[in-house]
C-alpha cells in the first residue's frame, strides 16, 4: 500500500544523542541530508515513544512545516545515509509505520569511509572537506613529560586474590525462534534443517531467507513441513542455482485442484467407513461436538478445512476464494485455527455457498479488533455479541421503539449461537466425523 499522510505511525530506537554526535550530525550528515530532513530526524529522535497509541503523520508535518512529498524525500534521505529505518505494518485496510531511529557514526568512521567522503567533498568542496577533517579530528595535545602513573596491579598484589571464591557466571537463556513461536502458537520454519538438507544443491541459509514469506504461507496454506518443502525446492532450481518460487506456487496450485477434483470418489469411500463402529480403545475422542470442532480449527490449515467442508456438499473451493483465503493469511494477524472459526460460521452456521473477498475480509477485520485468538475466543465473542443483541432488542420492545435501523454489522451477528437444536448438533457431529475420517485415510495414503 502507498504512503498516505492520514496513516499512523510510531517510533523505536535511541532516543538521545551525545554532543559529538549532535557535532557530527551538524557537520557531515547536515551537507548531504538537506535541512528538512535534519528537521525530521530531530523532530522523531525527541518524539515520546508511546506503544499503543500510535501518532498520525499529518501531526508531525504540521509541527516540522513540511509537506507530504517533502517528508517523504527527507524520510529517504534519512534512510540512505543509515539514519532511520522504516517498516510498514500493512493492516487490512491501510498500513501503518514505524521508525527505527539510528545514532550518526563517529567522526573517523565517516571519513574513512570512501564513499561517504567522495560524496561529502562532491557537496562541499575540497578546502571545506580539508577543514572539516582538520578540526573534527584534531589530536589531543601532547603533554611533555615520563608518564610514571601506577597501574591496578602495582597497588593492589595479585596474591591478595588467591582465596576469593570465583562468581559463577549469569547464565542468559535466550529462546530459539521456534520456541518463540510454539509459546506464541504460530508456526515458523526450521530453515537451519532446510539448509542442511539443501548443501549439495548450493542453496544458503541466506537464499532460503530472502523467500521465507513464501514459504511460510505454503505451510499455512497447504500444511507442509520443512521435508516437504525441501522437496519441492529441490525439484525447482533453476539455472545458478536459484529457487523458482513461481513454479513452486503454480505446482501447489495445480495439486490442490487436483486434489478437488478426486474428493467425489474419496468422500464415497468416507461415508461407507464412518458408518462402521469405532474402536472400544479409541479414549481419547471429544466428548461433544463442540470440542471436536476447536480440535478441527487447530489442527487443519485454512484452505484444507474449507475444502473439507466443501466436500460435504459436493462443492469446490474457486480460485478466487483460495486467493482470498491466501490473502487472510498474508495479513498475519489472526492465528489459522480463527480463520478456519470465520470459515466455518460463514459456511455452515450461514449456509454460504460461496465466500466473497468483502464478507472475508470484513469479518476478519471485526475479529482482529477484538484480538480473538483461539476457537474459543471465537464462540465466546459471538455469545457476547448475541447476549448484546437480544438485550437490545428487549429494550426496544419494552420501550416500544419500533423503528428500524440499518444495519452495517457482517451476517454472523444475527447467528443464533446458543440455542442449537438436537438435530444440528447431530449434523455437525456427522460433518465433524466425515471431515476427520477423510483426513485420516489422506495420512494413510501418504504414509
Amino acid at each position: 500500500m502507498s504512503f498516505n499522510v492520514n496513516n499512523k505511525f510510531s517510533v523505536e530506537g535511541v532516543q538521545q544523542l551525545s554532543t559529538f554526535e549532535l557535532q557530527t550530525l551538524s557537520n557531515l550528515y547536515l551537507p548531504l541530508i538537506s535541512g528538512d530532513a535534519l528537521t525530521l530526524y530531530l523532530a522523531l529522535m525527541h518524539l515520546p515513544r508511546m506503544n499503543h497509541n500510535k501518532i498520525v503523520h499529518t501531526v508531525l508535518l504540521d509541527q516540522i512545516g513540511i509537506t507530504g512529498p517533502n517528508f517523504v524525500r527527507a524520510r529517504e534521505k534519512l534512510e540512505g545515509f543509515g539514519l532511520m529505518s522504516t517498516f510498514e505494518q500493512v493492516l487490512t485496510l491501510e498500513s501503518q509505520w514505524v521508525y527505527e531511529m539510528h545514532a550518526p557514526i563517529k567522526n573517523d568512521e565517516f571519513l574513512s569511509d570512501k564513499l561517504l567522503v567522495k560524496v561529502l567533498v562532491n557537496q562541499v568542496g575540497e578546502s571545506q572537506f580539508h577543514w572539516l577533517k582538520d578540526k573534527l579530528l584534531e589530536q589531543p595535545p601532547t603533554i611533555e613529560g615520563k608518564n610514571i602513573t601506577k597501574g591496578f596491579f602495582d597497588i593492589i598484589h595479585e596474591d591478595n586474590f588467591d582465596h576469593i571464591p570465583e562468581l559463577a557466571t549469569p547464565q542468559t537463556f535466550q529462546a530459539s525462534p521456534l520456541k518463540t513461536a510454539e509459546v506464541k502458537n504460530e508456526p515458523s520454519l526450521d530453515l537451519k534443517l532446510m539448509q542442511s538438507l539443501l548443501v549439495s544443491f548450493n542453496i544458503s541459509k541466506q537464499d532460503l531467507q530472502a523467500i521465507s514469506p513464501d514459504l511460510m504461507l505454503w505451510k499455512r496454506l497447504y500444511g507442509l513441513d520443512e521435508l516437504k518443502l525441501v522437496h519441492l525446492i529441490q525439484k525447482n532450481i533453476g539455472v545458478n542455482h536459484q529457487i523458482n518460487v513461481k513454479a513452486i506456487d503454480q505446482q501447489l496450485r495445480n495439486d490442490f485442484q487436483n486434489q478437488q477434483s478426486q474428493s467425489v470418489t474419496a468422500e464415497r469411500k468416507i461415508e461407507v467407513e464412518v458408518n462402521v463402529p469405532k474402536n472400544k480403545t479409541d479414549q481419547k475422542a471429544p466428548t461433544s461436538a463442540a470440542e471436536q470442532l476447536f480440535k478441527q480449527a487447530q489442527s487443519v490449515q485454512p484452505l484444507e478445512f474449507l475444502a473439507d467442508i466443501r466436500n460435504q456438499t459436493g462443492g469446490i473451493i474457486s480460485s478466487s476464494e483460495r486467493n482470498s483465503i491466501e490473502q487472510l493469511i498474508k495479513y498475519n494477524r489472526l492465528p489459522d485455527e480463527v480463520i478456519n472459526m470465520e470459515i466455518y460460521v460463514l459456511s455452515v452456521l450461514e449456509k454460504r455457498t460461496t465466500l466473497p473477498r468483502a464478507v472475508l475480509e470484513s469479518t476478519y477485520s471485526d475479529w482482529s479488533q477484538a484480538k480473538l485468538k483461539t476457537a474459543q475466543d471465537v464462540v465466546t465473542h459471538l455469545q457476547k455479541r448475541e447476549r448484546n443483541r437480544k438485550t437490545k432488542q428487549q429494550a426496544r420492545k419494552s420501550a416500544t421503539y419500533q423503528k428500524q435501523t440499518a444495519e452495517t454489522q457482517p451476517d454472523w451477528q444475527h447467528q443464533q449461537v446458543t440455542q442449537v437444536s438436537d438435530q444440528e448438533q447431530a449434523a455437525l457431529k456427522q460433518t465433524l466425523s466425515q471431515m476427520d475420517a477423510k483426513r485420516q485415510e489422506k495420512e494413510k495414503n501418504n504414509s
